[in-house]
């Protein structure tokens, strides 16, 4: 994984080197396409963290139209006990008991990927025994009340921040598999990427896009390439963004619906009148 590197290491000690036995829940928060569940990946195959728990299990919760409970636990329980896979699928009612007995006196780390509603973890935490194991629960969400409500202490949470400058370089680099670039070409892809501030949605969507013009470095740097490269860029980072809002989006109350849609019709940097009433 591109950078990050402390906030990994703080997120790491809070799963190894916490010396609370109790059960640990970590949030870790920030908007869509900002890389919540790349980072928990990053953690739950580090081989440190692996060998430290007795069991690893992940599931994928998403938003309120698609949560399925029954689907969770089976893939919580695919995790704790994968010779089971023929009973697993054909079990309904026991599943919330299944998987505590399967977690029960055993260090476990739980990866919740994707809660959008505190009551989504109101239901599922009671399948997680509490007993003292030094067990750990990492929750990625987009909401900062699921954090507040979920996390164990004021500290046990990460808003995931934006990359830095060198860290959005490295990322862009990584992705179009180059390890350096003649400096006019790096002069150009640097202003471009710097452009997306950070947001690694963005910069990967670049990189991907960079990739079907490289032929040559003279077609790097021809103003006419450019100009195609902005045109698909725009096209693709709409179309791939639109895909991540509109989640977001229908999961808002009627009333902000009208409000987005209505701030939507304003350029960006434009004023937008408002009436003032008493």
């Amino acid at each position: 994984m591109v950078g990050r590197t402390t906030e990994l290491e703080r997120i790491k000690w809070l799963l190894l080197e916490d010396n609370s036995e109790e059960r640990l829940v970590v949030p870790i928060v920030g908007m869509a396409g900002i890389g919540n569940t790349t980072f928990a990946r990053s953690l739950y195959q580090d081989p440190l963290v692996k060998s430290h728990f007795d069991v690893l299990a992940w599931t994928t919760v998403s938003t309120s139209a698609t949560y399925d409970i029954r689907r969770m636990l089976r893939e919580l329980l695919l995790c704790i006990d994968p010779k089971q896979k023929e009973f697993i699928h054909q079990v309904n009612d026991d599943l919330p008991d299944l998987v505590h007995k399967g977690l029960l006196g055993r260090r476990y780390l739980i990866v919740l990927d994707d809660i959008w509603d505190s009551n989504h973890w109101e239901e599922i935490k009671r399948s997680f025994p509490e007993d003292p194991t030094g067990s750990r629960i990492l929750l990625t969400s987009r909401h900062a009340e699921v954090s507040m409500h979920a996390r164990s202490y004021n500290n046990c949470s990460l808003n995931l921040p934006f990359f830095n400058s060198e860290e959005s370089w490295d990322l862009f680099l990584q992705k179009i598999h180059l390890a350096r670039l003649g400096s006019e070409v790096q002069a150009i892809w640097r202003h471009i990427v710097n452009y997306f501030k950070g947001f690694p949605f963005a910069i990967v969507i670049a990189a991907r896009l960079a990739q079907t013009i490289i032929i040559n470095e003279s077609v790097w740097i021809s103003k006419e390439i450019e100009r195609i490269f902005y045109e698909r860029m725009c096209y693709e980072f709409v179309e791939g963004i639109s895909k991540i809002l509109i989640l977001s989006y229908n999961n808002l109350p009627n009333f902000l619906k009208i409000y987005f849609l209505y701030l939507g019709i304003f350029p960006e940097g434009s004023t937008i009148p408002v009436k003032k009433t008493y």
